[in-house]
C-alpha cells in the first residue's frame, strides 16, 4: 500500500521518492503526537520511520489521504491542503473512536 501511495503521489504532485518519505513521516509524526498510536497504528503499537517505498504501510489506510494531503501541501506550498490534512485527520479519529466505543456505556462521575 506505501508503493501505491507513493506512485499517487508521484503521478499527482510530481514528488521524488525522498520527498515523499519526508513527507510521510513528518505527516505520521504528527498523526501519532496527536491521535496516540491505539488510533494511528494498525496494530496499536508505536511509530516507526519508513526510509522505504516497498515497506507495509505504518498507520492505519484511514489516514492514507490525510497523509496524501500533507504532502501535497508541502509540495505545492498549498495551505489549503494543509487545512485538509488536519480535516481529515480529526474526521478519521473520530471515527476511529466511535468504532471503538460503540456499545460502551460511559460513566459519569458522581458529584
Amino acid at each position: 500500500m506505501l508503493k501505491k501511495t507513493y506512485e499517487y503521489a508521484r503521478t499527482y504532485y510530481g514528488c521524488t521518492q525522498d520527498e515523499f518519505l519526508c513527507g510521510f513521516n513528518r505527516a505520521q509524526q504528527y498523526i501519532f503526537a496527536r491521535y496516540g498510536g491505539e488510533y494511528a497504528s494498525p496494530d496499536g503499537g508505536g511509530m516507526r520511520r519508513v526510509s522505504s517505498v516497498e515497506e507495509e504501510l505504518p498507520v492505519r489506510e484511514d489516514f492514507v489521504e490525510p497523509i496524501l494531503d500533507a504532502i501535497a501541501a508541502e509540495k505545492t506550498g498549498d495551505e489549503k491542503k494543509m487545512v485538509d490534512f488536519v480535516t481529515k485527520c480529526d474526521y478519521c479519529y473520530r471515527t476511529l473512536w466511535r468504532e471503538k466505543m460503540r456499545g460502551r456505556r460511559i460513566r459519569r462521575a458522581a458529584i
